[in-house]
C-alpha cells in the first residue's frame, strides 16, 4: 500500500504532481518512472516521502556515504526542492496538483532511455513538425515535443490565438510518427516556462523552476505599485505582465521572489 505523499515534477511542461509511494528512503531529486494521463513518464522527487498529515518520515541524507550518481541526484535535488517548495507547507489538497501513479524508482536504464528520446529523437521530430504545420498553414507557433517513457505518445506543444482544427495535422503526425500523437495547446505563460530562459532580474525563469501555478497577473497590481501603465517595463519574455508583479503585494502569500525574497526586476 502507498502510504506515503511527495511532490515531483514531471515532463518538459515542469509540471508539479502529488504521487503516493510505498517507500519513505525515495531522497529528494530521485528520478521515479510513473503514470500520468499521457503514459509512462520520469519524475523527479522534489522533497522526501511524508505522512498525509506532513510529517517527513525519511531519514536525513549523507552525501559523504553516496556513489557518484547518487550524489548527483541528491545535489540536484536539493537545488530543484529550494525553489520549488513554498514559505510554509499546505496539506495534501489544499491545492488542486495533479495525481499521477507511483510504478518504481527509476533505473539507470529509464534515465538513460529518457536521455537518448530527448538527444534523438525530439530534435528531429519537432523539425517535422514545424514544417507540416508550414505546408498546411496551420495559424499555430511550434514550442516544444516531448516523448513519454513507455513510448505509448508523443506530445506536440504549440501557441495560438485562436482554436484551429487539428484534424488533418493530427493525422499527418500520427501517419508519419506511426504511434498515437496529442496536440496540446498552451498559453504564452506556459510556452515561457517550458523555454527555461532568463528574466530580466539575471536569474531563471521563476515559472521554469519554484512557481507552481501561473496565477493571474492584472494591470491593477502594477498601478498598485506606482509602476507604469504602458511600455515593456511590465511585461516578461512571454508578452504577458510579469509574475512578479505579485510579489509585492500584501495578500500573495509569495513572499517575494521564490529565492531570496525579493526580485530583481523591481
Amino acid at each position: 500500500m502507498n502510504r506515503f505523499v511527495a511532490r515531483v515534477r514531471v515532463g518538459k511542461r515542469r509540471r508539479v504532481a502529488l504521487v503516493r509511494v510505498d517507500r519513505a528512503d525515495l531522497a529528494k531529486g530521485r528520478a521515479l518512472v510513473v503514470r500520468s494521463e499521457h503514459g509512462t513518464e520520469l519524475a523527479t522527487l522534489l522533497e522526501a516521502p511524508r505522512d498525509p498529515d506532513g510529517v517527513t518520515v525519511s531519514k536525513p541524507v549523507d552525501p559523504m556515504r553516496l556513489d557518484p550518481r547518487q550524489f548527483w541526484e541528491w545535489v540536484q535535488g536539493e537545488r530543484v526542492a529550494a525553489t520549488a517548495a513554498p514559505s510554509s507547507r499546505k496539506q495534501e489538497g489544499a491545492e488542486e496538483f495533479e495525481r499521477v501513479e507511483f510504478l518504481r524508482a527509476a533505473s539507470t536504464d529509464d534515465v538513460e532511455r529518457a536521455n537518448l528520446l530527448l538527444e534523438h529523437d525530439e530534435g528531429g521530430e519537432f523539425e517535422a513538425f514545424r514544417a507540416l504545420v508550414e505546408r498546411l498553414n496551420v495559424p499555430m507557433k511550434p514550442v516544444q515535443v516531448e516523448h513519454v517513457l513507455g513510448g505509448e505518445t508523443i506530445l506536440f506543444f504549440f501557441a495560438s490565438e485562436d482554436r484551429v482544427d487539428l484534424r488533418e495535422l493530427t493525422r499527418q503526425l500520427q501517419a508519419r510518427f506511426r504511434t498515437r500523437v496529442e496536440l496540446r495547446r498552451i498559453n504564452p505563460r506556459q510556452a515561457a516556462a517550458m523555454s527555461c530562459g532568463v528574466g530580466v532580474c539575471g536569474q531563471e525563469l521563476c515559472c521554469s523552476t519554484w512557481l507552481k501555478v501561473l496565477k493571474p497577473v492584472t494591470a491593477q497590481m502594477a498601478k498598485d505599485q506606482h509602476r507604469p501603465s504602458s511600455g515593456d517595463g511590465n511585461l516578461g519574455i512571454c508578452g504577458r505582465l510579469k509574475c512578479c508583479l505579485r510579489y509585492e503585494l500584501q495578500d500573495d502569500g509569495n513572499g517575494g521572489c521564490g529565492k531570496n525574497g525579493s526580485c530583481g526586476s523591481h
